[in-house]
């Protein structure tokens, strides 16, 4: 699991997993009145205001998983770069999705700090391979 047991890397991947399994039910249930005829004018009108409220919602639900998912990732393989390319998306997400996106706050927060205390194990092995080439 997480090489290193950064545990706000850890509390940051959970809080934003469980978010965007918040966003996906919330799409999902957004699609009930769409799923029913439509009888009269005022079921029609609330069908195209959930399918424009379900077209809004859509580029920030892509991203926030991508960046769930980049998130959660970076934190298995221990990688730095997964780490912050999944927190800059869920950065964006939250610009995405101004109404939907605060949950990701304490992510994000959690996740630059677990970011931060990271260590650079790459560097530092090309550094001493480098080394033992030139000697």
């Amino acid at each position: 699991m997480f090489a290193k047991k950064n545990l706000f890397l850890i509390i940051s991947v959970i809080i934003a997993v469980i978010w965007v399994f918040v966003g996906i039910f919330t799409m999902m249930s957004l699609g009930e009145p769409l799923e029913n005829g439509a009888e009269n004018l005022e079921d029609v009108g609330k069908q195209i205001g959930t399918a424009i409220g379900m077209a809004l919602m859509m580029p920030y639900l892509i991203v926030s998983s991508v960046g769930a998912l980049l998130h959660t990732i970076g934190g298995f393989v221990y990688k730095k770069g997964l780490v912050l390319a999944g927190l800059i998306l869920e950065c964006v997400s939250l610009l995405l999705g101004i109404t939907w996106g605060f949950g990701f706050i304490p992510a994000i927060i959690l996740g630059f700090i677990g970011y931060s205390k990271m260590k650079k194990h790459e560097s530092v092995n090309n550094m001493q391979n480098s080394e033992d080439i030139n000697l």
